[in-house]
């Protein structure tokens, strides 16, 4: 969509598969499978995954922009996902659930799955555990490789959290999870990323994502290959677009804190996140006073009852500014808070940008 409203804005013909004719460019939106496709254009935003589809790229002679974060050093200038990024975001959602036990699968031998995994180990590590890990063999394919990663499983210790950042193999984990009679999200917490919505419409029960800034990415990506169709200088590295947020459904819809009034309070904030919480309404429903209950939230999360609060909030805001057309004055009643002026500066506290901001780059409409 941010492609084909930056074309809109500057006069492009967008082709795909069947090219035609008219106006001051003609531009390709194109993946590897698509190439030979490909009439008289003047530039082509593809998505290269392999050294191949570089080399039929490189023979069209256009200007060139790449998505694709398979290679780790692709050819032509691109725009990139924050793969760093992505794991922290997957360790940061599942260490926020109390977990004590972490694991990644890796399904594919690719530079942005590998980028995935050391960032999401790297976090786990900081917060003081160590997470197990699976490095799918691309040569062991069908019924051994759900064989392996069942004997893996197996072994892991419960509860724990699985990062399985790729929406296709999260659900075939999902699979194998019920074969060997693993509960989600009981005994395994389990995270994908892309939020794909067909997977969803697959997964039983429904998986958590990540969401990727796709709309942002391909903004970035058309205004790139604007600047070079018009000899514009565009940078050494490739701008890099941060994921915006997790889509919490079932998988992760746990709550593993050996502490009774910490979990009692956490999900005492999640069922009440839309109302006008206070530290007040949190310590009226658990039999703690607020000193006591202060110390175990910071031992045991490392942060406060209201930082918790607020980062509910925002979380379900975010998928509100995601999903919805609502103002944000809305969606902070929608959150429980009265004052808009509050709630930006409670969200730009959490997530350092205001709502409008990070609505815009869901949107893909902004410039920076």
């Amino acid at each position: 969509m941010a492609v084909a409203s930056y074309a809109h804005v500057v006069g492009w013909t967008l082709v795909h598969r069947y090219p035609w004719s008219h106006g001051e460019f003609d531009v390709a939106v194109y993946g590897p499978s698509d190439l030979g496709a490909m009439g008289e254009i003047d530039g082509l935003i593809a998505s290269c995954h392999d050294r191949k589809s570089e080399d039929v790229v490189l023979s069209l002679n256009v200007p060139t922009v790449n998505i694709s974060s398979v290679r780790a050093d692709p050819l032509f200038p691109s725009v990139l996902t924050d793969n760093v990024a992505v794991g922290r975001m997957a360790a940061r959602h599942l260490l926020e659930r109390g977990l004590r036990h972490f694991a990644f699968l890796q399904s594919v031998p690719t530079h942005w799955f590998e980028t995935r995994r050391r960032a999401f180990t790297d976090a786990i590590r900081e917060a003081g555990y160590e997470p197990h890990v699976l490095v799918m063999p691309p040569d062991v394919t069908g019924q051994a490789r759900r064989r392996t990663i069942a004997r893996w499983l197996r072994r892991l210790p419960l509860p724990v959290g699985l990062a399985v950042l790729q929406d296709v193999s999260a659900l075939e984990v999902q699979s194998i999870c019920r074969d060997v009679g693993l509960a989600i999200p009981e005994q395994v917490a389990l995270l994908s990323c892309d939020d794909d919505p067909l997977i969803e419409r697959l997964a039983e029960p429904p998986i958590s994502s990540i969401r990727l800034d796709l709309e942002r990415q391909g903004y970035l990506a058309a205004r790139m290959l604007d600047d070079l169709l018009n000899g514009r200088p565009i940078p050494d590295k490739p701008p890099v677009v941060a994921p915006l947020a997790v889509a919490t459904r079932v998988s992760t819809d746990i709550l593993a804190i050996d502490e009774p009034d910490v979990r009692h309070a956490l999900r005492f904030i999640r069922e009440h996140a839309s109302e006008p919480l206070t530290v007040q309404d949190v310590l009226a429903a658990v039999p703690l006073s607020r000193r006591p209950l202060e110390k175990r939230f910071r031992r045991v999360l490392g942060r406060t009852i209201l930082d918790e609060i607020h980062r509910i909030k925002v979380e379900r805001a975010k998928q509100m500014l995601i999903d919805t057309k609502l103002t944000v004055a809305q969606i902070a009643e929608a959150c429980g808070i009265t004052s808009p002026a509050r709630f930006s500066i409670i969200f730009r506290a959490v997530e350092g940008m205001s709502p409008t901001q990070f609505r815009q780059r869901t949107a893909g409409r902004s410039e920076t």
